[in-house]
């Protein structure tokens, strides 16, 4: 079995604060549940891997973009597979690639998914309404720790 490790998924890139804020706010209560944290903004920069991220764009630097890239997306998957449950905030504002993959991976591996939606889920596309139905939705992290509490 498991350790109780949990993988925090979401947006990065396209959020305004690179992802950290809810991050930081819910790392410490699921630490007093006795879970390990995965947190992609912690094994990084994130706001500089992002800045940079956009100048190997501009700058048609497609090599260094695909091993930055390649590199965040191996190191991820390898965490949520590792991972007993994945936390994941969507919000339907923001465009978040990376994230529909690290849903994929769990999804695919029947890793439990724990939920919650920002924003009109039905601005979604069809096929992110399939995916995120397939898991635990909560109205607020409040309630998805209450829920890891009565286990």
């Amino acid at each position: 079995m498991k350790s109780k490790q949990a993988y925090l998924a979401g947006a990065m890139e396209a959020s305004p604060d690179k992802g950290e804020n809810w991050r930081d706010k819910i790392k410490p209560e699921l630490i007093k549940l006795g879970y390990t944290v995965f947190d992609p903004t912690d094994k990084e920069n994130a706001s500089e891997v992002c800045d940079n991220l956009k100048e190997y764009k501009k700058h048609g630097q497609w090599d260094k973009f695909m091993e930055v890239v390649n590199d965040i997306q191996e190191r991820d998957k390898v965490a949520v597979l590792s991972s007993s449950l994945v936390i994941l905030r969507w919000d339907t504002s923001i465009k978040s690639y990376g994230t529909s993959d690290e849903l994929l991976v769990a999804l695919d591996n029947k890793i439990p998914i724990y939920t919650v939606i920002y924003g009109n889920v039905t601005d979604e596309s069809s096929w992110m309404i399939c995916k995120l139905r397939k898991t635990k939705l909560f109205e607020s992290f409040n309630k998805l720790i209450d829920e890891l509490r009565s286990k």
